[in-house]
């Protein structure tokens, strides 16, 4: 039957503990020394929502009991710590997926986003970084490599998401000391999907893309055709 005080229990010692959760007597916490000795508590003491601190092999980690069988390390859910975190690869970012599950992902999708800063020294930046190297070590990049890019969509009259125009920073020569050469090329989207409007090379040069067919005539416009002849717009 149950001992009922009719005050707090205190022990006659203030530096002598009350109550050892480390005896294992406590129905709902207790401290354990591996998993085989949580395995081994008896059923008796063992309850929906134990909170466990389990030596896991190199250090203590707190644990609740949130299954049915409890010697399955799967029924234990970790508190805090990384383990309570989804994996993911290196250089990504947690999200809530479609179903609101946590989830890390390299390519995460949001409405729209900020970039503010609030020390006053320095302005806002977002930086684009471009590497050979595996698992984002440092290696050089080559002629030809996108080194980052604005990509900008709609959707067709058929509701089918397509390609709208890009900014695109392009790598134009190989890789010198000091310094690395780029060319910037802004593209439109048309009927023929995303095609480039113009380019500034690393010297500063705008070049128009040449084309074949006349355009829409367009005041204070020009185009170059294929025969490298240039055609201004007018009234």
């Amino acid at each position: 039957m149950p001992v009922l005080f009719p005050d707090n229990l205190k022990h006659n010692n203030a530096n002598r503990p009350v109550l050892d959760v480390g005896n294992n007597q406590v129905k709902g916490l207790g401290i354990f020394a591996s998993v085989a000795d949580r395995n081994a508590l008896d059923s008796t003491i063992q309850t929906d929502g134990f909170l466990a601190l389990t030596n896991d092999g190199s250090s203590y980690r707190a644990y609740v009991f949130t299954g049915s069988t409890w010697n399955q390390t799967d029924n234990w859910t970790e508190i805090g710590g990384d383990a309570a975190l989804p994996t993911g690869s290196n250089f990504s970012i947690l999200v809530r997926d479609s179903s609101n599950n946590a989830v890390f992902d390299t390519s995460p999708r949001a409405s729209s986003f900020e970039v503010f800063n609030s020390t006053g020294a320095t302005a806002p930046s977002v930086v684009m970084t471009r590497t050979t190297g595996a698992s984002g070590v440092a290696a050089a990049t080559s002629s030809g490599d996108v080194l980052g890019e604005f990509k900008f969509r709609g959707h067709d009259s058929g509701d089918v998401l397509r390609e709208a125009g890009i900014v695109r920073f392009v790598q134009s020569t190989a890789s010198a000391s000091g310094h690395v050469n780029t060319k910037v090329e802004i593209g439109v989207g048309n009927s023929n999907g995303v095609q480039t409007a113009l380019t500034i090379n690393e010297e500063r040069v705008l070049s128009i893309q040449k084309q074949g067919t006349a355009p829409g005539a367009v005041e204070g416009g020009i185009y170059a055709d294929t025969s490298d002849n240039l055609f201004f717009g007018v009234s």
